[in-house]
């Protein structure tokens, strides 16, 4: 496995904790499957890794979760989606 793909999947089980413990939609806490936000959690890490700052990686979440769900079920604030992205960079160091 090169680097870039061990980096990347070193990541998304980062996010997955991250996102999983969040639960942005309530989904997990209903019963659903442990894998719900894996396209959202994919697409995260690919974004957690170009950018290294957490305002943008909170900005890039917050449209990840919008363009998956709608703005009708995504209702989180830009300010907790800066909490998430400030953790998940914490814990990629």
């Amino acid at each position: 496995m090169d680097m870039k793909k061990e980096e990347y999947e070193r990541v998304i089980g980062i996010a997955k904790k991250v996102i999983d413990k969040w639960d942005p939609i309530g989904l997990l806490a209903m019963g659903a499957p442990a894998d719900e936000y894996s396209f959202e959690i994919s697409d995260i890490a690919a974004v957690a890794l170009k950018v290294n700052d957490s305002e943008t990686l909170a900005k890039s979440i917050q449209d990840i979760f919008i363009k998956y769900f709608g703005s009708g079920s995504f209702r989180n604030s830009f300010e907790e989606c800066r909490e998430i992205a400030t953790k998940l960079k914490l814990a990629m160091k």
